[in-house]
């Protein structure tokens, strides 16, 4: 990088506290990696404490969310809503000790969820009391990181450096933007997020694009935050309105989508929208202002507003980040580890993490640093436009600091001298050159490819394969040992942006049918996964009351798989789909259905009738669970293909003597259950009952939105209970009623499936993988593999948090419109 409520009533969680393989590499030399081992306190803490000293730092919990549900959720929406409730849910359960414990040290404590973790200040004793508790990973220092200078033009390429200004630069033809934007797509309906020095948002190259702008007003509320409180420097700290005190962040945000409309088409996708976060301080940034940032991206709050207003609905689908946090500079594995998994959490969440690879070349082993070291960053090497040959300064893999030799950068954009825009309404005229300015051309290739193919959005892993497969690949020889491509130099090659919008076809299929046993009899929330002919991309569905599922894909070829506890999985393979068309494929399973074991309910049960197909389904997901007495399991109550659903309430119960509910909230009174992404957070809708009662084995939930908040439709999950297992055996979770109501309090139809805990003695081996069977485009699948045993279980080693059926509600008491 440069140097450069509203009511009496309980509002619960939402204001709570929320490739390929690298080849064989001959021996050389590298960086070693950092001493300090990631579970132990950090070796700067330990240094800022000694003598009585103080010191700022993270204090990261052993809990860390499980977010594996996300992948079985299709749209970048529904996976950051799913991501974001379950990082607030375990934050919310397990902060409240260590924030009392900090209290009582008259210690601050910020509390992070992004990454499960809290920034204190303190001495050694709070260091070494804190580092004692069992709840307690790690703690992580928090060094002042001096961003890397940018290599200023690279000599002698002077013929890189535009003399004036050009309609369009040369490093955005050379990419093959305009041709995208000649087939009608300029990144429209896609947000760009960049955390940086900050942005100079009124620049006549930006002002058009800034979310924040409607072209009369300014509204800065969820479009901007600063991460940085205190400052000397020309941006105060906590500005109100985006500020650039260094230039860097304004230039590359012109390169992602500035244009003025004129003679200055400095940007990828001009018809994108951005947002920003200032992360650095003249060019300072440290671990909390980075992971500030990524916090504020999954979930956008108003301006000198908190986490706990985040709205995840207002989220960027791809950031930016030109920036690093070396181990010269203070960073360590400990840091390291705390911002990969902040960006696990947007790659989960289908927000894509574009990072600059560094300006340490042209030594191997240089991209040695966050993000850009990360699997879990898609990493940008420099090039010429003018030449097309690497630049000099852009830092070459392999990734050896952490061990990994993992091949770095992924991909190569134009680098040398970039000329976009700077604070003022100027523009740089020499242009400026580094990775800083290669990343964001990829940042805006994103937004262009995603604009081009919405189905695309949100699925990181495809879009990073479709850009990697359609690159310029250039081949090297026996530099930074690696041959051809990808490579340590080039990655997959240069960016096409043109060819990655051709490789994927336009428009959209739909794929539909029925799950039911060889008998015909419809499996209720089978699920159903479409993988497409690149491995990286699987869209999923489940099936309803009537065993039919639908998903909507890219055209092309699938092969299809149902699963279903007690079945066989069913595989259908080579099924062609073409665009605006439906196809078929209905998908028998051989096995029985799981028994859902009989429990004494209370309260009046929901009748027993044949399932309206138009009807919501409300079910538990998964339908059957196991767990270990003392461990805890994680039971969803979700809500399948309702239409216009404004109020929810649900009775549930269970057998107290096998299982207990798990507190999910220390702040508010009484057992609390987690509530889900499926109505957004308060002020818009308000909880008036949340509550479990392991005495008698009952649960009761309602929630209504606050008029005039549009109604949901969709799948979507209800709210999370965790069960501790107490005693061996088996113990219903039965739905013993549920209402759905529309915005006039009308009653929705809906129908309902329980679900099952079983407690065990003790651990189990995991069980054996089912096999798989095999079948043609015949409406029946047919398993190739004839089970000898019906299972009785569905595997434990089935996500916890994966949403694999529908719940069910129960009546909802309206609150009067004057509470909006």
């Amino acid at each position: 990088m440069r140097k450069s409520a509203r009511s009496t009533l309980a509002v619960f969680f939402a204001a709570a506290l929320v490739a390929s393989a690298a080849a064989q590499l001959p021996a050389q030399s590298a960086p070693p990696p950092p001493a300090d081992a990631p579970e132990a306190i950090s070796r700067s803490v330990l240094d800022q404490t000694a003598g009585g000293g103080k010191a700022e730092f993270l204090v990261v919990l052993k809990e860390q969310a499980d977010l594996s549900g996300a992948a079985l959720l299709n749209s970048r929406l529904e996976k950051t809503r799913f991501v974001v409730a379950r990082l607030r849910e375990a934050a919310n359960r397990s902060q409240n000790p260590v924030i009392e414990a900090l209290k009582a040290a008259g210690a601050p404590a910020r509390p992070f969820y992004v990454v499960n973790a809290i920034l204190t200040t303190g001495d050694r004793a709070l260091v070494e009391a804190l580092a004692r508790r069992s709840d307690v990973r790690r703690i992580d220092g928090n060094p002042l990181v001096r961003a890397r200078p940018e290599t200023k033009v690279e000599a002698p390429a002077l013929e890189d450096a535009p003399a004036a200004p050009a309609a369009i630069e040369p490093g955005i033809t050379y990419v093959g933007a305009p041709t995208v934007w000649s087939m009608g797509y300029t990144g429209t309906g896609i947000v760009a997020g960049g955390q940086d020095t900050g942005y100079d948002w009124s620049h006549p190259a930006l002002i058009r694009q800034y979310r924040g702008w409607d072209g009369a007003t300014a509204t800065h509320d969820y479009n901007w935050h600063d991460a940085i409180h205190s400052s000397f420097g020309i941006c105060p700290g906590d500005s109100i309105a985006p500020c650039d005190d260094d230039a860097h962040g304004t230039h590359t945000m012109g390169t992602i989508v500035g244009s003025d409309g004129a003679a200055n088409q400095i940007g990828m996708a001009p018809g994108a929208r951005w947002v920003g976060c200032r992360n650095m301080d003249q060019g300072n940034g440290t671990p909390t202002t980075y992971l500030e940032c990524f916090e504020f991206f999954l979930a956008p709050y108003p301006v000198g507003g908190s986490p706990a207003q985040g709205n995840p609905d207002l989220s960027p689908d791809v950031t930016n980040n030109s920036w690093g946090c070396p181990a010269s500079e203070g960073c360590n594995s400990g840091n390291w580890n705390t911002m990969r998994l902040a960006i696990d959490a947007h790659r989960a969440a289908g927000i894509l993490t574009v990072a600059s690879a560094g300006n340490s070349g042209s030594s191997c082993f240089t991209v040695n640093d966050p993000p850009a070291m990360f699997d879990e960053s898609y990493s940008v090497g420099a090039f010429s436009s003018s030449t097309g040959n690497i630049a000099s300064f852009s830092s070459r893999g392999p990734v050896s600091i952490d061990g990994s030799n993992r091949p770095k950068p992924d991909i190569s954009a134009p680098g040398v001298s970039v000329r976009s825009s700077v604070p003022g309404g100027f523009y740089e005229s020499a242009g400026w050159s580094g990775t800083s300015m290669a990343g964001p051309h990829v940042a805006g290739a994103v937004a262009l490819l995603w604009s081009a193919r919405p189905l695309l959005k949100g699925q990181v892993a495809f879009t990073e394969d479709v850009l990697n497969q359609s690159a310029t690949h250039v081949s090297v020889t026996n530099l930074c040992s690696s041959n051809a491509w990808p490579n340590n130099v080039y990655g997959y090659g240069r960016l096409n942006v043109a060819a990655a919008v051709e490789a994927v076809p336009a428009g959209s299929a739909v794929i539909t049918g029925v799950v039911s046993t060889q008998a015909s009899a419809p499996i209720s929330g089978a699920l159903v996964v479409a993988t497409y002919q690149t491995a990286t991309l699987s869209l999923a569905g489940f099936a309803d009351a009537a065993g039919i599922y639908t998903i909507t894909v890219v055209p092309g070829t699938y092969t299809m798989t149902a699963s279903a506890a007690g079945f066989i999985t069913g595989t259908v393979s080579g099924l062609n789909v073409i665009s605006d068309t439906v196809t078929r494929q209905d998908i028998a399973l051989v096995g029985e259905p799981t028994p859902t074991p009989t429990a004494t309910q209370t309260g009046t049960p929901t009748p027993t009738a044949t399932p309206d197909p138009s009807a919501a389904v409300v079910l538990i997901s998964p339908s059957t669970q196991q767990v270990t007495v003392g461990e805890i399991v994680t039971a969803h109550i979700v809500i399948s293909q309702v239409a216009n659903l404004y109020g929810v309430s649900i009775a549930l119960s269970f057998d107290p003597n096998l299982v207990a509910v798990d507190d999910a909230n220390g702040v508010m009174p009484g057992i609390q259950i987690v509530p889900g992404p499926l109505f957004p957070p308060a002020p818009d809708s308000i909880t008036v009952q949340n509550s479990a009662n392991n005495g008698t084995g009952n649960i009761t939930y309602s929630v209504s939105l606050l008029n005039p908040s549009p109604p949901f439709t969709g799948t979507e999950i209800l709210a999370s209970i965790r069960f501790t297992g107490l005693l061996p055996g088996t113990s219903a979770v039965t739905i013993t009623s549920v209402d759905l109501a529309d915005l006039n309090g009308g009653a929705l139809p809906r129908s309902t499936q329980s679900g099952a805990i079983t407690v065990l003695a003790a651990p189990t081996a995991t069980p054996s993988v089912t096999p798989t069977s095999t079948a043609t485009n015949t409406p029946t699948v047919t398993p190739t593999n004839t089970p000898t045993a019906t299972p009785t279980q569905s595997p434990t080693n089935t996500p916890t948090n994966t949403p694999t059926s529908t719940p069910a509600l129960v009546p909802v008491a309206f609150l009067p419109s004057v509470l909006r």
